[in-house]
């Protein structure tokens, strides 16, 4: 899990922005933390505090924006963002994280919350988020991908549409900012972002999965920036879907190099 920090004024212990620019550093760039467990008391403490440092506050700083210094049952000062207690890891290296990604249960990193995109937009697409990265939708809010083997002709035809279903742009539809709707050799009219079409994926059940992320190694999220969107962590644990529409776990990359071949 992660804590979402705004934009807005921070105290001078916020000194960098880790990994990127998508993580909120303090003291020596190390990443910051805020433990669950402190929302019914102060529960980081003896062990605990050998792993999990407190961010100290001094007894002359004063409230900045959503961050204010809170006291611990000890007495000493530590800052807190939005009524939760701050903390750095024993284990990190400044701009590398221990904890982050569910290593300590219980622990959630401090994370810039970015903006969405300002992007033209035709009627049949939206912007939508996931782990964090802003990523091209259908309306319906549906992940939209993008296949490396198209190039001047769609490569992915006949059983593949029925896996990945293109994104279909109207008879009339006229180019969008970066989108221009394509006619393809089958009849079918898809739109294509930057130059290349758009698919949604038929195992994709809502439209918070990105279960098609990384397919086979050729299908790829589109970001609202028009590049391939990081693999959310769900594709981890996804089916993936080769351009063919054979199914192939994510765990077996021998076999889905295998389906690749054929």
């Amino acid at each position: 899990m992660a804590v979402l920090v705004s934009e807005g004024p921070q105290p001078s212990i916020v000194t960098t922005q880790a990994a990127g620019g998508a993580f909120v550093a303090g003291p020596e760039g190390r990443r910051l933390y805020a433990f669950e467990g402190d929302n019914v008391g102060y529960d980081c403490i003896e062990e605990c505090l050998k792993t999990w440092l407190p961010v100290a506050a001094g007894p002359q700083d004063k409230p900045v924006g959503d961050w204010k210094p809170v006291k611990r049952p000890t007495g000493n000062l530590q800052w807190a963002y939005k009524g939760r207690p701050i903390y750095t890891s024993a284990k990190d290296k400044p701009g590398k994280s221990y904890g982050f990604g569910g290593v300590e249960l219980g622990w959630d990193v401090l994370q810039y919350e970015v903006k969405a995109p300002s992007i033209p937009l035709p009627t049949s697409a939206r912007i939508g988020k996931r782990d964090q990265a802003y990523v091209l939708t259908d309306y319906r809010g549906f992940t939209l991908y993008t296949f490396a083997r198209d190039g001047k002709a769609p490569a992915c035809r006949g059983e593949c549409l029925e896996v990945w279903p293109p994104l279909v742009a109207p008879a009339l539809a006229a180019p969008v900012g970066d989108w221009k709707p394509v006619d393809r050799p089958d009849g079918l009219r898809q739109w294509a972002y930057r130059g290349k079409l758009v698919y949604t994926y038929s195992d994709d059940l809502t439209d918070k999965d990105a279960r098609g992320a990384s397919a086979g190694g050729v299908w790829n999220v589109v970001a609202a920036t028009g590049a391939p969107a990081p693999s959310p962590k769900a594709a981890k644990n996804a089916i993936r879907v080769a351009d063919k529409g054979r199914a192939v776990p994510a765990s077996d990359p021998e076999r889905a190099a295998v389906e690749m071949k054929r």
